[in-house]
């Protein structure tokens, strides 16, 4: 009987050692990051300063040809950028006024559709946060949460080359990019002369 008891307090023990250290290590909803990690779930931004931001960058080409399409939401703005060449040089903006509901039902819909998922490196072997010269006949995709000035909370990015250059974005890239899209009334218009 002494045995069992023994063998008993052992068995919690090694339980609640599985408990307090190895419990976080499975979270399956994690999603990475090429900055910081994103701490809470994306609908809980939106009572703060934080934006949501998706850029459209077009393929691999000289200077004065190279197009972004770069469209930025908070609470209070919605703002389209056409960004020409690789220093972030804008050309044409245009903001539009948001509000704090429309903001959270916004944020609840691109949550829905993976905003923050990441690739899982293990289960990918083409993951990589390395954008630079990736898919170069194609766009690179780039989603990203801005809640601490200029740096992003989240970076994480899809290109149109399909599996074998994947970036490191796990969600519905194509939903997400028409969900920002219908953001904004003339996107058409206001894109029509941009290549990319």
């Amino acid at each position: 009987m002494r045995y069992f008891a023994a063998f008993l307090v052992f068995i919690a023990l090694i339980l609640f050692g599985i408990v307090i250290f190895g419990g976080n290590s499975n979270k399956s909803n994690s999603s990475t990051s090429t900055s910081s990690q994103v701490t809470k779930a994306l609908p809980d931004y939106a009572s703060s300063n934080a934006e949501v931001r998706v850029t459209i960058d077009g393929p691999v080409n000289g200077d004065d040809l190279h197009r972004q399409i770069r469209m930025t939401i908070s609470s209070s703005q919605r703002t389209i950028d056409i960004i020409q060449g690789y220093q972030g040089n804008v050309i044409q903006t245009e903001s539009i006024g948001n509000n704090q509901p429309a903001y959270n039902v916004f944020l609840n819909a691109i949550y829905r559709y993976g905003f923050t998922l990441g690739l899982n490196p293990k289960k990918n072997k083409f993951v990589s946060t390395n954008d630079v010269g990736s898919c170069p006949l194609g766009d690179r995709y780039y989603f990203e949460l801005m809640n601490t000035g200029s740096n992003a909370d989240q970076r994480l990015w899809t290109s149109t080359c399909g599996k074998q250059v994947p970036g490191n974005f796990g969600g519905d890239s194509v939903t997400l990019l028409q969900l920002f899209r219908v953001q904004y009334t003339n996107y058409d218009d206001f894109t029509s002369g941009v290549v990319i």
